[in-house]
């Protein structure tokens, strides 16, 4: 059938306000994160305690490594989700023709971010600079994780990047809806049924016949599907997108001015400190005061750059930390959870961490 043959019984407005995600997958919901972040931190602050942080220490090296392999994962199609149908026109009598390309976002490209991210801004150095451990004996281990998460990093920059996220991208979709019907957001339901493999028919055809469907929209997106996802995860939401001059726009640039620009840094600070590592020289501050005697243009500058390394791996460091941990997680906040927090797939890992710790408590001080 051609649009011809029906257009005066099909009658559609066509919208473009959404977009299709994959929600957040359960083991990233908040509790997960926040258990993750704190067993980092628990990790750093108690180190001098095997018996206390061994399992904490445990559950980091699993979640952020099996998280940085999921970023391998999503970093190949930029966690980009598409239609088999291919990407066409759709005719419209009262406006200019539709161009569809139905594409889906798997959100948990900014969950793997948070959390990799988190790992290589502070354990990172924190495994460089600190001898305890440096002296552990899971230094191998600790090696392999940490260029994991390296890893891991580069491919959740990648995703970010290589997709443009804003209202002149790919992911602004269109929706194609009966007239005067308002649809309730997020949305999830089975795709419109196809007709020829053709989104100008599969339209034209399901409006025209308008007296067998309830008003409704369809949603070309929602027939996209993914290999790392189940096709009942996707989700339409509007399409939310932060522009100047608001404050939120601002905050965020800002935000993200500074994250971006030390990475990098942060990139060449661990790197220079395991290039002074293995020719021996330590990263705690110079042993050789600059007024002791003269020194040569060499051990002076290698003294200069030990202090410059010390200021920004003591002082600077942990505010970027914080600063991206508050951007990551501002960025999450705006993303469609799958699991809320009653839920036992939240809450059980907290409870089994508490254990864990009351476990470790007993086995340490119980009399024998």
């Amino acid at each position: 059938m051609h649009m011809q043959t029906f257009s005066k019984m099909a009658a559609f407005v066509v919208f473009n306000d959404v977009e299709c995600v994959f929600s957040l997958s359960g083991q990233y919901g908040r509790a997960q994160r926040v258990l993750y972040y704190a067993l980092i931190l628990f990790v750093i602050g108690f180190r001098r305690q095997d018996w206390l942080t061994a399992g904490a220490a445990a559950a980091c090296l699993i979640y952020g490594g099996t998280t940085a392999i999921h970023a391998l994962l999503l970093a190949p199609s930029l966690a980009l989700a598409k239609s088999s149908i291919a990407d066409g026109i759709v005719t419209h009598t009262n406006g200019p023709n539709i161009f569809v390309k139905a594409l889906a976002t798997d959100l948990d490209t900014d969950a793997t971010l948070a959390i990799v991210g988190t790992g290589f801004l502070i354990v990172v150095p924190m495994a460089l600079w600190s001898a305890q451990f440096r002296h552990s004996g899971a230094v191998p281990i600790l090696v392999l994780w940490i260029i994991l998460m390296f890893v891991g990093m580069l491919c959740s920059m990648a995703v970010l990047y290589g997709v443009n996220g804003s209202g002149t991208g790919p992911l602004l979709q269109h929706r194609f809806c009966t007239p005067g019907y308002n649809e309730t957001f997020p949305f999830s339901d089975d795709p419109a049924p196809l007709v020829n493999n053709n989104w100008n028919e599969t339209v034209w055809t399901y409006f025209a016949n308008s007296t067998m469907n309830p008003p409704s929209c369809i949603y070309p997106c929602l027939s996209a599907t993914y290999f790392l996802r189940q096709p009942g995860d996707l989700h339409v939401v509007k399409f939310v997108e932060i522009e100047a001059p608001s404050p939120l726009y601002w905050g965020m640039y800002i935000l993200a001015a500074i994250i971006w620009s030390c990475v990098p840094l942060t990139i060449i600070f661990s790197i220079t400190i395991l290039m002074l590592r293995i020719r021996g020289h330590r990263s705690t501050f110079s042993s050789i005061p600059l007024h002791s005697r003269p020194l040569s243009l060499k051990l002076r500058g290698l003294d200069y750059l030990v202090r410059v390394l010390n200021f920004y791996g003591k002082l600077l460091i942990p505010f970027v930390f914080v600063i991206f941990l508050i951007w990551a997680e501002w960025i999450l906040s705006y993303d469609l959870q799958s699991e809320e927090m009653q839920l036992v797939g939240q809450w059980a890992p907290l409870v089994g961490a508490g254990l864990v710790l009351v476990a470790a408590f007993i086995g340490k001080y119980w009399r024998r």
